[in-house]
């Protein structure tokens, strides 16, 4: 990773976590049926450690690692959730895949540099990069190396599986289309600005944004631009593309709801502070939580708040993704406190504090 990058990242650590200098984690969650039968909640907290929540009570199941005076020193993104395993990665180096049920390790791989973008898990490989813009394939069963591919800087997103397709969002300004079974470059299109965020794809098309401030709609087939949109400030986080809509928020606290095939504006939602966390389609509603830790439950048409009043005001910082699943929301904040809400309603169901 470069200095110029690792400076850029730990600034924003500091600003958005409130934490001490040095790597440390951002809260992030996900849902998933990575048990047959039995969805939970994964999560991956400041503390730098895994668990496995369930969805209902919010009671821990398992967490990795399991020893109390051990964790992964840090982790930025969520963990992949499917066939069986959960596959994280980490500032240690290493990306490794547990058991959906019990927790137990199934295997590990170091990848050579400190991984800051999430794995992606889906068409028999598991998909990841690290800060040394190294990205490989792994197979799923063994984590057996596959394949590898090299960008010109970190890469700070999770990739993205499409069929047969990788997408990966480089830091070195580079959007680019991998085979998925070989890791081959399909294309790669040039933004102005790097891009730490992972895109989304709708209708045949991949929807992004980056410190260039724009976001911008490449084809799936072959990323050529098809439409540009200047936001207010950095667009970091993943977007929601649903409905002919593409979602997004900024570091200019908007999130804003965009016409997927033109990229005309729909509507702006103002929120009182910058927006990072990867916001979720929730049962018919837009859930965005914001670095001041305000959620709010927004309706997907025009932008209108359903819901997201004191009640809804975490107290700590929200900058990692957001989960649905069940009917409700998770969240979970920089200061250990992850958040259950109905998400139709906005109506509280549980609180856990994973840090004791």
């Amino acid at each position: 990773m470069s200095r110029t990058a690792l400076v850029l990242l730990l600034g924003l650590l500091g600003a958005a976590a409130c934490a001490p200098p040095g790597p440390h984690g951002w809260a992030n969650a996900a849902f998933g049926p990575a048990a047959p039968g039995a969805p939970l909640v994964y999560l991956v907290g400041a503390e730098a450690k895994l668990f496995a929540l369930d969805p209902d009570t919010g009671q821990v199941r398992w967490q990795f690692p399991p020893e109390a005076d051990r964790n992964l020193t840090a982790v930025y993104s969520p963990p992949a959730v499917g066939d069986g395993l959960v596959v994280v990665g980490a500032y240690d180096r290493k990306v490794y895949a547990l058991d959906g049920a019990t927790g137990a390790a199934r295997w590990e791989f170091d990848t050579g540099a400190p991984v800051i973008a999430g794995p992606a898990l889906g068409a028999g490989i598991v998909v990841v990069g690290n800060g040394a813009g190294r990205v490989v394939g792994l197979d799923p069963a063994s984590g057996r190396l596959r394949w590898e591919y090299r960008t010109e800087r970190p890469v700070w997103a999770r990739p993205v599986i499409v069929g047969t397709t990788v997408l990966i969002a480089g830091m070195d300004h580079h959007l680019r289309a991998l085979d998925a079974r070989s890791g081959q470059l399909r294309w790669q299109f040039r933004a102005d600005g790097a891009l730490p965020g992972s895109p989304a794809v709708d209708q045949e098309l991949v929807f992004f944004g980056g410190l260039d401030s724009t976001i911008r709609a490449v084809g799936l087939e072959d990323g050529r631009e098809r439409w540009r949109f200047s936001a207010g400030h950095w667009v970091w986080n993943t977007p929601v593309a649903a409905g002919g809509t593409v979602y997004v928020g900024g570091l200019d606290g908007k999130v804003y709801a965009l016409d997927a095939v033109s990229g005309r504006t729909r509507w702006v939602y103002a929120a009182p502070h910058r927006v990072k966390a990867d916001p979720v389609l929730a049962d018919g509603v837009l859930v965005v939580a914001d670095e001041g830790g305000q959620v709010v439950g927004l309706r997907p048409s025009d932008g209108q708040v359903l819901w997201g009043g004191q009640e809804h005001n975490l107290g700590a910082p929200v900058v990692g993704a957001v989960a649905a699943g069940r009917g409700r929301v998770f969240v979970a904040a920089q200061n250990y406190w992850v958040y259950s809400f109905d998400s139709v309603t906005g109506a509280p169901k549980w609180r856990i504090q994973t840090r004791k």
